[in-house]
């Protein structure tokens, strides 16, 4: 490996408590990792706890250890923070209680796959693979660390995620090869894929019909996109994932109202245009195909300013 990770028992020592923290809005590739992370500390002697600032409609429940997900940043003391697949401190909600316990002097590990991570952290372990849970395979298994089958679950789930199931850019040989590793320990792939992809309620279908009616596609089809409104059922819809279906489109948005004057704005791009390098104009941030932000301001203002600066970048690409 042409980038050894640095030995996690540096980083750790028996009885040591270390509070992981996942980006706002998580998703499954944050959730396996930290959860990975607890089962693999645990067999160090490590305590793990796991804050998770919102769950925002996804499911963890079918995960080994989700009842560990503290939905609120726990009290306590700690040797040292562990921040997984977040580019910016800016997108952890309690960002200054985060920076409250790094000035009294505790390790900060920053942990991602995201290209443009600030590194933030005093130790930064960032590669540009698929997924954190890619990133911390590679890393356990370079460590020689066990990795067990509750572990091994939380792990495969996370990559499967962050690859579409194994279907976008991202996945390399290595992303296999590491798979292939998961498997060996024990994963149902049958149940965990029935757990991800084949769960929706009535709820659900009929936010994925709301995202469908209000489909937009651009009059020269540089992108789609939907608006979904604030108020919505309990859903575990990803509409963004939805909507990049359609052909002959290459990108794709998502707006959902989180409040008077918040937008949350998901984007994809499926081969052409570089949606981590637009939203970043906005604050925003992510991966050349996967990318989001938060905007500020009314929707009714917001929404149209940022279709309009899309359509001029997208334009000017052609």
């Amino acid at each position: 490996m042409s980038h050894p990770y640095p030995p996690i028992r540096d980083l750790l020592s028996q009885g040591d408590t270390v509070l992981i923290c996942v980006h706002q809005f998580p998703d499954l590739d944050a959730i396996g990792s930290a959860l990975a992370c607890y089962w693999t500390f645990s067999q160090l002697g490590v305590t793990a706890r796991i804050w998770v600032p919102d769950q925002d409609g996804v499911v963890f429940d079918f995960l080994p250890g989700a009842s560990e997900l503290s939905y609120s940043c726990p009290d306590g003391v700690f040797d040292s923070i562990w921040i997984l697949d977040c580019s910016s401190l800016s997108r952890l909600p309690a960002e200054q209680k985060v920076a409250r316990l790094v000035e009294e002097g505790l390790p900060l590990v920053n942990v991602d796959h995201h290209v443009d991570n600030q590194g933030f952290g005093s130790v930064n372990v960032l590669r540009p693979v698929s997924s954190v849970g890619e990133l911390l395979s590679a890393w356990f298994l370079q460590e020689g660390l066990e990795i067990n089958s509750k572990a091994a679950q939380c792990l495969y789930t996370a990559i499967n995620f962050d690859t579409g199931r194994f279907s976008y850019s991202n996945v390399t040989q290595q992303t296999h090869a590491i798979v292939a590793e998961l498997l060996n320990v024990g994963v149902d792939v049958a149940a965990i894929t029935q757990a991800m992809y084949e769960r929706f309620s009535l709820q659900d279908f009929e936010v994925m019909k709301m995202a469908l009616d209000k489909v937009t596609v651009h009059p020269g089809s540089l992108f789609a996109y939907t608006i979904m409104p604030k108020k919505l059922p309990p859903h575990q819809v990803k509409v963004i994932d939805l909507i990049r279906q359609l052909d002959q489109v290459d990108v794709f948005v998502v707006f959902q109202e989180l409040s008077a004057n918040k937008v949350k704005v998901s984007m994809r791009s499926k081969s052409i245009f570089d949606v981590q390098q637009f939203a970043a104009k906005f604050g925003g941030g992510g991966h050349v195909r996967a990318a989001g932000v938060v905007l500020t301001g009314e929707s009714d203002q917001v929404i149209p300013s940022f279709l309009a600066q899309l359509a001029s970048d997208m334009s000017g690409e052609r």
